[in-house]
This record gives C-alpha cells, sequence and structure tokens, in this order.
C-alpha cells in the first residue's frame, strides 16, 4: 500500500509550462498522462497495457467478435458495431 501511496504522490499535484525562444508560457496542472523521463512512467505503462491487452484477447478467444491490433503504444480495437465496441471499452 505505501508502494501505491508513493506513486499517487509522485503524480499529485504535477505542474507543467511550455517553453520557446519566445520565453516561458503561463504553469498549468496536467490532470492526465504519465510523466515524461520518468522511469517509472514505462513500467506503469506496460503494467496498464497489459492488463488491456489481456482483456480484449480474452474477449477474442471467448467469441466475441472483435480484434485487437496493438503496436508499441498504440492500441486499435476492430469490432461490427459501435455498440460491441462500447461494451469492449466499458468491460
Amino acid at each position: 500500500m505505501l508502494k501505491v501511496l508513493s506513486i499517487r504522490g509522485m503524480y499529485r499535484q504535477c505542474k507543467s509550462v511550455v517553453r520557446s525562444t519566445f520565453g516561458e508560457g503561463f504553469w498549468f496542472e496536467v490532470m492526465t498522462g504519465v510523466r515524461q523521463w520518468n522511469v517509472l512512467s514505462h513500467i506503469l505503462f506496460i503494467l496498464v497495457i497489459d492488463q488491456v491487452l489481456k482483456q480484449a484477447t480474452t474477449k477474442v478467444a471467448a467469441g466475441d467478435h472483435s480484434d485487437t491490433l496493438a503496436y508499441a503504444d498504440d492500441v486499435g480495437l476492430i469490432t461490427c458495431s459501435a455498440s460491441e465496441m462500447q461494451d469492449t471499452i466499458n468491460d
């Protein structure tokens, strides 16, 4: 549990700014995504994407009419209808 709290703490109240040759913009809070250039970000991504792909491929093996394409950090879900797509995402 302490590890989970530590990871949450790293992502709480993250702020970022855009810098360019014209100077620095306004600071803004980052609400989604993973921190860039952080070793832990890769591990978190792998853990999450692994579960997503396992769930999607399990549905296909169970006879669902969908398919999953995955390459690097891109995932494509293919279904016969919009309702099947929504069901696949919701589960």
